[in-house]
């Protein structure tokens, strides 16, 4: 949550959307969001076309539903009565739910999907996040591994660190063999502490084909939103998941 009296101007703006790279989309028909209120936001088109990831008791559902964009004042500008903050709606639901449109494979009902851990919230150079979908094959391991430095900043807040040559890499191991791939690469980033960037969001059987997909947030920063959807049935030759879609957003309060 910001503080009221944050403003960013729009080049700072700008250069919050710029940073992470992930690789390119494989498809372009695909479509993400997040709804809430974004102060910037790549261009959300409403409807009744779009998919959400519902949680659901313990687990989550994937049901269609009608989105809501409307442009609205920035609270953060002061004085600043223009339109140009944008608000992302779904009915009965406050923020946070992710968005899809576009996914031929979309079928509504209970998805397969794998209960969030704490270090979802930021995995720490040299730390795993398991992944066990229960339609993978026996013996078989997938698993998120984050590469990189992490060093004391040495000027500014104390308690700030620096990341660099962080890399997110998703391996996959089946007795002998083992499959890598490349996710991610921020090369250099500043981090607080408790800052939860980069976040894996959502992570299961998405596309139903019994193989992991992945949902991203690559920000390094925690106000903003860099969505990347990953999806097994996309992988090309040599890779585990394909990137179908990726959406930017600065995140309201």
């Amino acid at each position: 949550m910001l503080n009221h009296s944050t403003r960013f101007a729009p080049g700072v703006i700008l250069a919050l959307l710029a940073t992470a790279t992930p690789q390119a989309p494989a498809e372009d028909s695909v479509h993400l969001a997040l709804s809430g209120l974004h102060l910037a936001a790549d261009k959300v088109r409403g409807g009744g076309d779009w998919w959400g990831i519902f949680p659901e008791g313990d687990g989550y559902t994937l049901q269609p539903t009608r989105v809501r964009v409307e442009a609205v004042v920035n609270p953060l500008a002061d004085g600043d009565t223009r339109k140009t903050a944008t608000q992302v709606t779904v009915p009965g639901y406050d923020r946070g739910i992710p968005l899809l449109r576009g996914l031929m494979s979309a079928a509504a009902g209970p998805l397969d999907a794998i209960k969030p851990a704490k270090n979802w919230r930021y995995l720490a150079p040299g730390d795993t996040i398991k992944l066990p979908l229960e339609g993978e094959d026996a013996g078989v391991e997938m698993k998120i591994v984050a590469e990189g430095k992490e060093t004391a900043k040495e000027s500014g807040p104390s308690e700030a660190t620096v990341l660099k040559g962080y890399q997110l890499r998703l391996i996959r191991t089946s007795g002998s063999k083992q499959q890598s791939q490349l996710l991610a690469a921020l090369p250099e980033f500043q981090r607080l502490p408790n800052d939860p960037c980069p976040s894996l969001l959502w992570a299961g059987d998405l596309d139903r084909d019994g193989k992991v997909d992945l949902l991203y947030d690559l920000s390094s920063f925690y106000i903003v939103n860099k969505l990347a959807l990953f999806l097994s049935s996309a992988a090309k030759d040599g890779e585990l998941v394909g990137l179908v879609a990726r959406w930017n957003a600065v995140g309201g309060c």
